[in-house]
C-alpha cells in the first residue's frame, strides 16, 4: 500500500511499553475494579466475573480487527487512518471526529471521581460545588503541566501510576485467596431481566474497556507502529483482562466471606477499600484511595494525550500548535461548569458515571465501524487474510449491537447518554462528510 503522505521517524521515540501506557492508563484498572462491579452486581444473576469474560472476549475481536489493518496498512499516521483507508477519507474524518468527541468526555468525566476520591480520602462526606469545580481545575492543570514534559516521561509516569495500584491489587488478592473466610455462602447477584440480565450488565463491563484503543492516536510518535501498535493492544486487552476477571472472581468471594456477599457489593462504594480493611487492616483504606485518585489522574491524562494527537491530525499542520491549548482550555472550562450544571442533581461519582457513558458510548460506535472497515478490506482483498477471518467481525458486531440496543432500552440515564454518544456520532459522522479534505491519499493492496 501507499500513500501521498508520511510523516518523518525522526522524531519518533515511543515503542510498545509507552504505548501500553497510555491505553492502561484511559482503561484505569483500579478505577474500575473499584467502581464497576456494583453496577453489574445490581443487574444480573450471572458471577460478575462471567460477564466480564464475555467483555473481553468481545474487545479481543475488536483489538483483531484494528491490530491486522494496522500491521498490513503500512502507510499513514491518523489514529482513524484504518477507517480511511478501508471505508473511504468521508467515514474516516467522521471517526475521526467521534474518537475526539469520546476523549473529551473521558477527560471532563474523570477529575470528578478523582474529586470524589479525594473527599473520601480526607473524610469529606459532601462537597460544594465550589470546592468540586476547584479540586477538578486543579486536576486538569496538572495534567496540561505534565502534558509539557516529553512523551517518554508522560508514559513513564503513566506506567508507574497503574503499576502501582495493580501491586496492591495483587497484594490484596493474596490476602483473600489465602486468608481464613468466615462464610461459605455463594454470592448470587439479584436476579434480572431476560438471561438473568446478561446483556444488561455486559454494558457496564463492555464499557469497562472503552478507550483500551488509545494507542493509535500515538501512532506517529511510535518507532515502528506496524510492530508496536498491535503489540499495545493485545498486551493492554490480555493484562485487563486477567485482572478484570480474576479480581472480580476475587472480590466476590472476599464479600461472600466476611462482607455479606452480592447484597452487600451491590452496596458498597468501594470495593477494594472495603475489602482491604477486612482483610489486610485499615492502613489499606488509605493506600487503596491513593491508588484510585492516583488512576483518575492518569486517567486524565491519557485521554487529553489522545484527544491532542488526534486532533493534531484533523487540522492543518501550521495548527499542530494549538492542539494541546484547546484540548487544555475546553477540559479546563468545563471543570468549571460541570459542577453548576450537574452539581444539584448529582454527586460526583454520577457526574462522571454520566459523561464517561457518553463518551463510551461513542467508543462502541467507533468500533462497530471499525468492524465494518475490517470486513470491507477482506472482502475487496485489499487486506490479504482467509475468508473465515469474516467470522471476527461479524461476532463483534452482533454482541455491540445486542448491547447498544439493551441500553436504549434501560430507560433513565443510560438511555439519555446513549442518545448523546449515537447523536453525537451522527453529527460527526455529518462533519466529516462535508467539511474539506486535509489528505489525497491512494492505495492499492498491501
Amino acid at each position: 500500500m501507499t500513500a501521498t503522505w508520511k510523516r518523518s521517524t525522526t522524531n519518533r521515540r515511543l515503542g510498545a511499553i509507552g504505548t501500553l501506557s497510555v491505553s492502561l492508563a484511559l482503561v484505569s484498572p483500579t478505577l474500575v475494579l473499584a467502581a464497576n462491579g456494583q453496577a453489574v452486581a445490581s443487574l444480573t444473576s450471572w458471577p460478575i466475573w462471567s460477564v466480564f469474560l464475555l467483555g473481553a472476549f468481545t474487545v479481543a475481536l475488536v483489538a483483531y480487527s484494528i491490530a491486522r489493518m494496522v500491521a498490513s496498512f503500512r502507510s499513514g499516521h491518523d489514529a482513524y487512518h484504518i477507517v480511511t483507508l478501508s471505508l473511504g477519507e468521508r467515514i474516516g474524518r467522521g471517526t475521526g471526529l467521534i474518537l475526539f468527541g469520546a476523549y473529551l468526555c473521558f477527560a471532563l468525566a474523570t477529575p470528578s471521581a478523582g474529586t470524589a476520591f479525594l473527599a473520601d480520602l480526607c473524610g469529606i462526606k459532601t462537597l460544594s460545588r465550589v470546592a468540586w469545580g476547584s479540586c477538578a481545575g486543579a486536576m486538569t492543570i496538572a495534567a496540561l503541566l505534565v502534558l509539557r514534559l516529553r512523551g517518554t516521561s508522560v508514559a513513564r509516569a503513566l506506567l508507574i501510576i497503574e503499576g502501582g495500584g495493580i501491586a496492591l491489587l495483587v497484594l490484596l488478592a493474596c490476602a483473600i485467596l489465602f486468608g481464613h473466610g468466615q462464610g461459605d455462602g455463594p454470592v448470587a447477584a439479584p436476579p434480572g431481566g431476560v438471561g438473568g440480565g446478561l446483556m444488561s450488565a455486559l454494558v457496564v463491563a463492555f464499557l469497562s474497556w472503552a478507550g483500551f484503543e488509545s494507542c493509535l492516536s500515538l501512532t506517529s510518535d511510535t518507532r515502528n507502529p506496524q510492530v508496536d501498535i498491535p503489540r499495545s493492544l493485545y498486551a493492554t486487552v490480555a493484562l485487563t483482562a486477567v485482572l478484570f476477571v480474576g479480581m472480580f472472581w476475587v472480590i466476590e468471594r472476599g464479600f461472600a466471606e466476611r462482607l455479606g456477599g452480592a447484597r452487600a457489593l451491590v452496596n458498597t462504594p468501594d470495593t477494594l477499600s472495603a475489602l482491604g480493611v477486612s482483610y489486610l487492616g485499615p492502613w489499606s483504606a488509605r493506600a487503596f484511595g491513593i491508588a484510585a485518585l492516583a488512576s483518575s489522574f492518569a486517567g486524565l491524562v491519557a485521554p487529553m494525550t489522545a484527544a491532542t494527537h488526534l486532533l493534531s491530525s484533523l487540522i492543518p499542520a501550521r495548527r499542530h500548535g494549538l492542539a494541546l491549548p484547546i484540548v487544555g482550555g475546553v477540559v479546563l472550562c468545563g471543570q468549571v461548569l460541570i459542577p453548576w450544571v450537574l452539581g444539584p442533581r448529582l454527586p460526583p461519582v454520577l457526574a462522571y458515571g454520566l459523561l464517561a457513558s457518553c463518551g463510551a458510548i461513542c467508543i462502541m460506535v467507533v468500533y462497530q465501524i471499525v468492524q465494518l472497515g475490517f470486513a470491507r478490506a477482506l472482502i475487496d482483498g485489499r487486506l490479504l487474510g482467509s475468508p473465515a477471518e469474516l467470522v471476527v467481525p461479524l461476532a463483534a458486531l452482533i454482541i455491540m449491537t445486542a448491547a447498544l440496543v439493551t441500553t436504549f432500552q434501560a430507560g433513565g440515564s443510560a438511555e439519555t447518554t446513549a442518545l448523546l454518544g449515537v447523536a453525537w456520532s451522527g453529527v460527526a459522522l455529518g462533519l466529516g462528510a462535508v467539511l474539506p479534505s486535509r489528505h489525497t491519499a491512494t492505495s492499492s493492496s498491501p
